[in-house]
């Protein structure tokens, strides 16, 4: 199901396109990923649109997002972790955006965590980070996962958005 809003100005002007999306991990994993893969687009709440077309397109095999739509977005990272009976000085979470087709990349959002054994041996962590980004169809976006106990597992869902990043159109470019 998708939600849909209004961007013009008289009604029915651009009914149909999309303006949010939510994309949560399928699988999880241990260690570090670079790009991260395995991706799917939420089906309960955001969506694509049918008529508008959707945001995104993603593709598994390199981990890739292509913006469909252009427009100015913010795109908000969730990222969780956790590791039983053992610490993780570090827990970082990349959001990296190409603006030449995928030639080159730049850090556009960062997050951080670590996690402590505490008494009950199974700990967990969680950051979030968000950025602004120019979607043209030049753009690409891509995710990183890096600890430094290659123990440490990123959750995934694939019923709620575990691991996962939200955009929003937040303006016309």
């Amino acid at each position: 199901m998708a939600i849909y809003f209004n961007q013009g100005t008289s009604p029915g002007a651009y009914w149909d396109a999309p303006l949010a999306e939510g994309w949560r991990l399928t699988s999880g994993f241990q260690g570090n990923a670079y790009p991260m893969l395995n991706w799917e687009k939420q089906d309960d709440v955001h969506g694509s649109g049918t008529n508008g077309g959707p945001i995104l397109t993603y593709n598994n095999s390199t981990g890739v997002f292509t913006f469909a739509q252009t427009a100015y977005y913010l795109v908000t990272f969730t990222h969780y972790a956790y590791l039983a009976n053992a610490d993780c000085r570090y827990i970082e979470h990349y959001l990296y955006v190409s603006w030449n087709s995928g030639a080159n990349y730049d850090l556009h959002a960062y997050g951080t965590a670590g996690i402590t054994n505490g008494q009950s041996g199974n700990n967990h962590a969680g950051q979030t980070s968000s950025s602004i980004i120019s979607g043209t169809p030049n753009t690409r976006m891509r995710f990183k996962i890096q600890v430094n106990n290659g123990s440490t597992y990123t959750g995934a869902d694939t019923n709620a958005q575990t691991t996962g990043f939200t955009i929003a159109k937040v303006a016309g470019i």
